[in-house]
């Protein structure tokens, strides 16, 4: 099968170095090539707001984040930035392995595109090197506010209301499949996701959270929800009654 070789080393106060190798075992003997331990190296980046007339200041931060695949973390990996304007940003350390793209958007914008050295990274993982990542934002992204009742139409707290894009792309992006637990009003709400169509189920009872944002649950069970369009810049406010699981 196909590994990955961490390697790390550190001594005193020195900068700690480490080396990801990924190798192919088969029912042979193999050795590793020499490994070269490096630093963590930084992820340069842009972010850009695409806008037909003047561009509207970010009202938070956004959270650029690296998501690892397969593997647990080192301790000095640093794969966060925190972005308030157009312009370069840093996220500090991270290993030359592949990563999933996370992003967390205010309110009214959403990531329009995210490309590194040509790649769509919001649909394929990027790799940590030397190309330099770049974001587009729309500014005019939509607002859901859902809430979820019951059979007598009280208010359900604690469901987990997911919402995903209708027809779902073969490779969802973060924001194509998103999921948000009620308060207990049985109230939450969608921000920094795209114009477009979606599909909303809503359930009181998910046995494992990881169902929620899990393509395959999704694609199953979609047709129990409800569809919604939502058009540039709108608000939008819905009632949906909660769904009963009765299988995975």
């Amino acid at each position: 099968g196909n590994y990955r070789l961490l390697a790390a080393w550190a001594e005193g106060q020195t900068e700690a170095r480490y080396a990801l190798e990924p190798f192919t075992l088969t029912d042979s003997g193999l050795r590793v090539p020499d490994i070269q331990l490096r630093p963590l190296m930084h992820v340069r980046g842009r972010l850009k707001i695409d806008a037909d007339g003047d561009t509207l200041p970010l009202p938070a931060p956004v959270i650029v984040s690296l998501l690892r695949i397969g593997r647990s973390g080192t301790l000095d990996e640093q794969l966060s930035a925190s972005i308030t304007g157009e312009g370069p940003f840093t996220i500090p350390a991270a290993l030359p392995d592949e990563y999933w793209l996370m992003t967390r958007i205010p309110a009214g914008f959403y990531v329009k595109s995210a490309t590194m050295a040509g790649v769509d990274v919001l649909r394929e993982p990027l790799r940590a090197g030397g190309d330099e990542l770049d974001i587009v934002l729309g500014q005019d992204g939509p607002t859901l506010s859902v809430q979820v009742v019951d059979e007598d139409g009280g208010p359900v707290g604690a469901a987990t209301v997911i919402l995903g894009r209708d027809p779902l792309p073969a490779r969802p992006a973060p924001e194509d499949l998103v999921a948000r637990g009620t308060d207990q009003n049985g109230r939450t709400t969608f921000t920094g996701i795209a114009p477009g169509d979606y599909r909303l189920l809503a359930y009181g009872d998910l046995w494992d959270d990881t169902q929620a944002t899990n393509p395959a649950f999704f694609l199953k069970h979609r047709l129990e929800g409800d569809r919604v369009q939502l058009g540039a810049r709108e608000s939008r406010g819905v009632k949906f009654k909660v769904l009963k699981q009765k299988s995975n």
